[in-house]
């Protein structure tokens, strides 16, 4: 038997401030410098602008606590890193830098206008609880390979250009809860994966009998979960994007904002 490491596995949903302690409400919020940063770790919601014009000294934004926001506006040359853990709506969202390559936003479930984004070294996208943008623009995106957003089901008006190495399976996502027909060829496309899906099905079956009969070695993933509501399941669907997204995290120190519970899972082959 050979063994190996897949991946790093959070099982419970991104924990947020704003649940148990008091926070704040702002008006506009301009973010600069580092300094700017420090004292908005209570600020839940801001009614009106969140601007990002990152300094030199600026690499990353977190803000642990923010759970609304009228419009963010992220115009930044050094930021690299921006992640909004307990953000669940938005107006608006603009997202353009030569250099942000982690768009952080896991609790986000609706952007009433339009979310704006064009960053060519973006690489790890989380929009895993999004599930209504009325606009949705991505430009200018050839490092971006995969974006989680499983629960989307509303797009009033979508355009994706630049992107020529992101997953097919998430452009169709996209089209189909902008609504756009597909072709012949995604839908001849979608026939093979669900072909490949059944098959996959049917391997795992067959290695929990053999398993079962073993108790003391642990059970592999089982395959592609129905509703995606923590990102423990990215990893049973996506394991190798969500290794590539967990660490991107864990290089900038962003993983506690996932919870306590923290599994390493092992799988054994032969």
């Amino acid at each position: 038997m050979r063994k190996s490491l897949l991946a790093v596995l959070a099982l419970l949903a991104p924990t947020a401030a704003w649940a148990d302690e008091p926070c704040r409400v702002v008006e506009n919020v301009r973010i600069d410098h580092a300094l700017d940063v420090q004292g908005l770790a209570d600020v839940c919601e801001i009614t009106g602008a969140l601007s990002i014009f990152a300094d030199d000294d600026l690499q990353q934004v977190v803000l642990p606590s923010l759970k609304k926001v009228e419009s963010i506006s992220v115009e930044a040359y050094q930021l690299q890193a921006l992640q909004l853990p307990a953000l669940v709506e938005a107006g608006q969202i603009y997202l353009q830098g030569p250099r942000l390559a982690l768009v952080d936003l896991p609790a986000l479930r609706s952007v009433s206008r339009t979310l704006y984004v064009k960053a060519p070294r973006l690489e790890s996208f989380n929009l895993m609880g999004l599930g209504f943008v009325s606009e949705l623009y991505i430009s200018n995106v050839p490092a971006l390979k995969f974006i989680f957003l499983d629960n989307i089901y509303d797009i009033r008006k979508l355009d994706v250009r630049g992107a020529p190495n992101l997953d097919p399976n998430v452009l169709a996502k996209l089209k189909l809860a902008a609504g756009e027909p597909e072709t012949p060829e995604q839908q001849q496309a979608d026939a093979l994966l669900d072909q490949a899906a059944l098959e996959k099905q049917i391997h795992d079956l067959q290695q929990m009998l053999v398993l079962a009969q073993h108790p003391q070695q642990p059970l592999p993933p089982t395959g592609h979960p129905v509703e995606f509501g923590s990102v423990g399941q990215y990893y049973q669907a996506y394991p190798y994007y969500f290794y590539n997204y967990w660490n991107s995290l864990a290089a900038r120190g962003l993983t506690s904002y996932y919870g306590a519970s923290t599994y390493w899972w092992w799988w054994y082959q032969g």
